[in-house]
């Protein structure tokens, strides 16, 4: 389970599509500065301040949620399924984000790069191999539009997830930024219930 994009919303949400979207709440993620300073020995002033502040947002992260989420993930949580953070927020998922929206302080996380999908995806290969030996199914929720381009084709035709993909062992869903989980529930449900969970 992705945060950003899935059930943190980016943008502007639309009306009229079923969300029940929350004001923008900061949530300070306890980053502390010097965890993020520049540790090359170039760039200036500017450079530094242009860091910061992009400490200073990721510190105070702003979170926008629809609280719909809350009954999609306690059903979630109610099937006899497992639920893991695949999400660049890594340790913070279960630690910061969790608490906010009430789900997720148990799920384990895969620690993944920083570099949407394409990042994301070698940390996953692990767990669908683990699935192809256990006979297990793995859907995989993250907005991620696929950039670079073509990782999202790349992971459609890579070696360990086509032959899943094939066997209706895998599946990748796309919700868009602004929409969240939302955006792809009813695909949640008929996939899982076309597995049997």
């Amino acid at each position: 389970m992705d945060i950003d994009g899935v059930l943190n919303l980016l943008g502007t949400p639309p009306a009229g599509v079923g969300l029940d979207v929350g004001p923008v709440v900061r949530l300070d993620t306890g980053i502390p500065w010097e965890e993020h300073e520049l540790r090359t020995g170039h760039g200036g002033p500017s450079r530094r301040e242009a860091q910061r502040r992009i400490v200073e947002r990721t510190r105070h992260y702003p979170i926008r949620l629809d609280h719909n989420n809350d009954q999609r993930l306690s059903d979630l949580e109610s099937r006899s399924v497992h639920i893991e953070w695949v999400t660049t927020w890594n340790d913070l998922a279960p630690t910061v984000f969790a608490p906010h929206v009430g789900h997720g302080h148990e799920w384990p996380v895969v620690t993944v790069g920083q570099i949407p999908l394409a990042g994301k995806y070698p940390s996953v290969v692990p767990q669908l191999e683990a699935a192809d030996e256990a006979g297990d199914k793995v859907l995989w929720i993250d907005d991620d539009p696929g950039r670079p381009m073509g990782t999202v084709t790349k992971i459609r035709t890579d070696p360990v997830a086509k032959p899943l993909m094939d066997r209706d062992q895998f599946v990748l869903l796309r919700p868009r930024q602004n929409r969240g989980l939302a955006d792809v529930w009813n695909d949640v449900l008929t996939t899982l219930e076309r597995w049997g969970a």
